[in-house]
């Protein structure tokens, strides 16, 4: 999950210029409060990690982090 994006299209333009492998996805205008469901505070934004359940698996992880988790997953 990205933060700091506002409107879809900073959202795609994100998705775009950066080509990630895997699925991004962002809260946009806190439209689902995902902040206070995952006890973030102040809605600064952060990266997670996330399973294919939705389980949060690392916060803010670093690229070795990311190498180190996804052959697990």
């Amino acid at each position: 999950m990205i933060g700091g994006i506002s409107t879809e299209e900073q959202y795609v333009k994100t998705v775009q210029k950066y080509k990630y492998p895997w699925l991004l996805t962002a809260e946009i205008n806190d439209e689902n409060k995902l902040w206070e469901k995952y006890c973030v505070s102040g809605g600064g934004g952060g990266q997670f990690l996330m399973d294919n359940k939705g389980k949060i698996i690392a916060i803010n992880p670093s690229l070795e982090d990311i190498k180190r988790i996804l052959p697990e997953e």
